[in-house]
């Protein structure tokens, strides 16, 4: 499954995109108080260490960024899972709501305090490692399912996949060639102007999947990223650009306005 003929070769057209930092610090500050004296206390340590960790050891300040590169977390060769799904809410949040914000970060960060949550995203992550995207999905971020955790749907659900993913490609790189990623509102507008600008004559159903609900849903959507990635490769002008299927979503989502 891949984007149709035309949409792989407009897409081969685009500059590979660079990695952006996002700046996490005024979030970190916002949310210090609130963690550091609850249950994740220990988690959110890990976090803050890691962070400044990747940012040449400095002490944590306002201008404390994180990338894409840290979610891979070397230190953490047997993740604790609990601090990995915050370090990755700390990513998501970042910049896009780095300004002040009603209550939906913190209850982020407070539902994973009961022993429950924390079962759901070991689950997750072990679905993850398993190869089984599906099953990661579904336990965590399916929308009004009994199994989703507390204000979490999948533009958020898919950044803690994702980030149990980054792990995978450091420690298992041979391990489940397709590999999550993140899903959300950008990337979805971008996926459905590809298709209505290029679809032509392919059939239908094999655009179900588009508007994901469901873990076989998300399952397609990063198989198709992953296999349409490999295409842009034999169809891309620039020898030097590699493509694959992170630099394809991250494409998606940074371009979701021009991308048809």
């Amino acid at each position: 499954m891949h984007f149709p003929p035309q949409a792989i070769t407009h897409l081969a057209a685009f500059s590979a995109p660079i990695e952006q930092a996002v700046h996490v610090g005024k979030f970190i500050e916002r949310h210090d108080i609130l963690l550091s004296h609850s249950p994740l206390a220990i988690e959110w340590d890990k976090v803050k260490e890691h962070i400044s960790l990747h940012n040449g050891g400095n002490t944590l300040s306002s201008n404390s960024i994180i990338t894409r590169e840290c979610l891979a977390v070397d230190e953490f060769q047997q993740p604790n899972w609990p601090a990995v799904y915050l370090l990755s809410m700390v990513w998501g949040f970042g910049e896009t709501n780095g300004r002040p914000a009603k209550d939906g970060p913190a209850k982020l960060f407070v539902s994973t305090q009961t022993p429950q949550a924390a079962q759901r995203i070991n689950n997750a992550a072990g679905r993850v490692l398993a190869g089984d995207l599906a099953g990661a999905f579904d336990s965590l971020c399916v929308i009004d399912g009994a199994s989703k955790l507390s204000e979490i749907g999948p533009s958020f659900g898919t950044k803690f996949l994702f980030a149990v993913g980054m792990h995978l490609a450091l420690f298992l790189p041979t391990q489940n060639p397709i590999r999550p990623l993140v899903y959300d509102a950008r990337i979805k507008k971008a996926i459905d102007k590809l298709f209505a600008s290029f679809q032509a004559n392919m059939p239908a159903q094999d655009f179900l999947w588009m508007d994901v609900k469901e873990g076989v849903h998300y399952e397609a959507y990063c198989a198709c990223i992953s296999e349409s990635a490999t295409l842009m490769n034999r169809n891309s002008r620039a020898v030097h650009v590699h493509w694959d299927a992170y630099k394809l979503e991250q494409l998606l989502f940074e371009q979701a306005g021009n991308i048809a």
